[in-house]
């Protein structure tokens, strides 16, 4: 069951609203911080000059998608034409997370400009980032990066970097957590949801930190860039025109973002996620918390310990809007 359109809409904030009241909170908190300045963060940083946009991508949130809808809009080549070249798997990851439509498709990364126009480009520029619930994300990347390395054989390095570490956190032994590649070694890691939690909960701030599931506000540091927009991919049908009037692309007003999430009445989540964690040991779940607790803050999202029930929403105004 879902809410009729009409209910969503008139409990979603605009994006620009969820930007404000993202600005706010990191006000009332004093987190407010002067633009980044380090390589290794503006880098990541993907910029349309041509339409003066900026987009900080986070990965597990449609951030291939948005990529490849600046490359489009930025080069004017059809979406549809550019989405075709990263077509099955290995395609994808080439084509779209190695970057070489940075070159092709005439997007920039901020790292790319002097220190005088990134300055411009932060002050003047339409910037804009997409969020997803952090557990739904956490969700999604444990899918990508264990299971599905898991049944392919395909060995996820970091779970191969801190194979030592990983083994002693979860008291077991290598041949019982790996399982032989294809070249014959034991590095494709098979740990269960309920261990991979584990390890983010516990783990995160020592050496299992990686940017599938690392923080929003590390990656896209929210507090020291003043975005002007927040989509939900749980909203981002009514989200999308405002991005879209921003970046006109040949192929229309639409975008091909498949793993949007629906709401129940009362802005909670389909079973997808109260499943994952039905079998979660509390203490795990609580210490998952504190992990992403400022993102829980900046952009609206609760979790129901003992329900297991996501939600979301800030308190604009009289109304609480998504």
């Amino acid at each position: 069951m879902t809410v009729a359109e009409d209910e969503r809409e008139d409990r979603n904030c605009s994006a620009k609203a969820r930007a404000e009241q993202l600005w706010q909170i990191c006000e009332n908190h004093k987190w407010t911080q002067k633009a980044p300045t380090k390589t290794a963060y503006l880098e990541k940083i993907v910029i349309d000059e041509r339409h003066k946009v900026l987009f900080c991508p986070i990965t597990k949130v449609a951030s291939s998608t948005f990529d490849s809808l600046m490359a489009a809009s930025a080069s004017g080549k059809p979406l549809k034409k550019i989405l075709s070249k990263a077509r099955g798997r290995e395609k994808h990851m080439n084509f779209v997370h190695k970057g070489p439509y940075l070159s092709k498709y005439s997007v920039r990364g901020l790292s790319t400009f002097s220190k005088s126009k990134q300055q411009a480009i932060l002050r003047d520029y339409f910037k804009f980032l997409v969020v997803r619930h952090p557990f739904d994300r956490l969700v999604s990347a444990y899918i990508d990066k264990v299971e599905y390395q898991r049944n392919t054989s395909e060995p996820f390095p970091m779970f191969v970097k801190h194979a030592d570490h990983i083994v002693k956190a979860l008291n077991t032994t290598r041949a019982k957590l790996y399982k032989k590649s294809r070249k014959g070694k034991l590095n494709v890691f098979t740990a269960n949801q309920e261990e991979f939690f584990y390890l983010v909960a516990n783990y995160y701030n020592l050496w299992f930190k990686e940017k599938h599931w690392q923080t929003y506000h590390e990656l896209c540091q929210p507090c020291a860039m003043h975005y002007d927009a927040v989509v939900r991919l749980e909203t981002v049908d009514q989200d999308l025109p405002g991005i879209l009037s921003r970046l006109p692309n040949p192929d229309g007003d639409t975008l091909p973002v498949t793993n949007t999430i629906r709401y129940k009445p009362g802005f909670q989540y389909n079973d997808k996620m109260s499943k994952a964690f039905e079998s979660v040991d509390l203490d795990t779940v609580r210490g998952l918390m504190e992990v992403y607790k400022k993102d829980f803050e900046l952009f609206g999202y609760q979790w129901n310990v003992e329900q297991h029930d996501a939600d979301c929403g800030y308190n604009s105004g009289e109304e609480r809007c998504c």
